[in-house]
């Protein structure tokens, strides 16, 4: 594999760059899976959708931290340009893991729009019954799709010093996912934005609310959170690019853009656990339990 143009060395010199981006991942690791931990010790016997929702988006939340880790390292990037299957491989985890979450958030957002606006069918839809089906459906056809556009294009892919490996230089690589996925995706959640929006003003406007419904609510709004932070922290990377392109931008400004970059996404990976605690009183009180030997009512964590 080649070096990318502008790229002068396989690992970046610039150590500062790591140490507080794999500090926030590290951080986001054991965060995320102490979330898991307190989420399964709170629902032993039944774990509701929203949990496994959760559940799953955490799960992603410590992929990307580790695709961050490693994104940087200097041993995997030796092997990389050495090796045309480990690049192909490397490419695929780190393609495969964004977007898993970004998979995972759009059957969150989905879900939250059908408990307001089909209640009384959400129980027993086949959503809702078969949602690791469906997970799993997803998940498996971009795995095809990534690993037939890595495996034909390899030979083409060039390491960008700050970025790592680069693969959507190609006609293949622009055709199947690298630049329809993302802006379809986008259009697709703001239009669920919209439609959930207008069905927790209906369920705003009636005249009995009932504990329940205050309990789909904040669910609702803890996964909007979630996603509109996800487009904040994300709209710096065209942010980023359109300055490394610009002819003239200085070396330092555009590691630091990379950095702010990198730090925003690392940040964002604990933010899921952040806010389902502070929305969530039923998980506070579970940790409470934990440490202080006592019970928590399974209920206060639905949604």
């Amino acid at each position: 594999m080649r070096l990318c143009e502008g790229s002068n060395s396989v690992c970046l010199a610039d150590r500062w760059f790591l140490y507080p981006i794999n500090t926030v991942n590290g951080i986001s690791v054991v965060l995320n899976l102490l979330h898991i931990g307190v989420i399964c010790q709170s629902m032993k016997r039944k774990c509701h959708l929203y949990q496994k929702i959760v559940i799953a988006v955490s799960v992603t939340d410590v992929l990307n931290a580790i695709r961050l880790m490693t994104l940087t390292s200097c041993m995997l990037r030796n092997l990389v340009i050495s090796y045309s299957g480990a690049a192909a491989s490397s490419a695929i985890f780190q393609e495969l893991v964004s977007y898993s979450r970004i998979i995972v958030l759009t059957l969150a957002f989905f879900d939250r729009w059908f408990v307001l606006a089909r209640p009384y069918q959400y129980n027993d839809s086949i959503f809702v019954r078969f949602f690791w089906l469906f997970l799993a459906l997803f998940c498996s056809l971009m795995t095809i799709l990534v690993t037939v556009k890595n495996v034909l294009t390899v030979e083409d892919f060039c390491l960008h010093e700050i970025r790592g490996i680069q693969h959507c230089e190609t006609i293949i690589g622009q055709a199947m996912t690298c630049y329809w996925f993302y802006p379809v995706l986008f259009v697709l959640h703001t239009i669920f934005l919209v439609l959930t929006i207008r069905e927790l003003r209906k369920m705003h406007l009636r005249n009995v609310v009932t504990p329940e419904d205050k309990l789909v609510r904040k669910a609702t709004v803890t996964v909007l959170i979630i996603i509109v932070a996800y487009y904040t922290c994300f709209m710096v990377q065209p942010i980023t690019v359109s300055f490394e392109n610009k002819s003239g931008t200085s070396r330092s400004l555009k590691l630091l853009m990379n950095f702010i970059q990198y730090l925003l996404i690392s940040m964002y990976g604990i933010l899921n656990a952040v806010v389902y605690g502070f929305m969530t009183e039923g998980y506070r009180k579970t940790v409470k339990s934990i440490l202080c030997k006592t019970k928590v009512r399974p209920r206060e964590l639905n949604a």
